[in-house]
């Protein structure tokens, strides 16, 4: 993750990113930005977006899943629901039109 001014700056809008851009990059070429160096420096050896991912917000998003196995009977039983709604509808369309034929 970003730490402002140790491996990169953190904004909040639009309008801080372009004052950030504009401070880091308005003398390169002639002179390299020793900020870039440090924020590249710093980010050597830290973890990757994978690993943060994994450690910090994986289980917030998408829960906790026991294991392969209960998520292949999950998903099972997900499709099985889609098939009998979209079955039940498909007999309750026929019946509809049906209906409205005899009239």
């Amino acid at each position: 993750l970003v730490k402002d001014g140790v491996n990169g700056r953190v904004f909040g809008n639009e309008d801080e990113l372009a004052k950030q851009l504009y401070e880091l990059l308005k003398s390169y070429p002639e002179n390299c930005n020793t900020d870039l160096d440090r924020y590249r420096k710093n980010i050597e050896g830290t973890a990757r977006w994978r690993e943060n991912w994994d450690e910090c917000a994986k289980d917030l998003v998408v829960g906790n899943w026991i294991n392969e196995k209960s998520r292949r009977q999950d998903f099972h039983w997900t499709i099985k629901f889609l098939v009998f709604a979209l079955s039940y509808s498909v007999m309750y369309w026929f019946a509809f039109k049906r209906i409205n034929k005899s009239d």
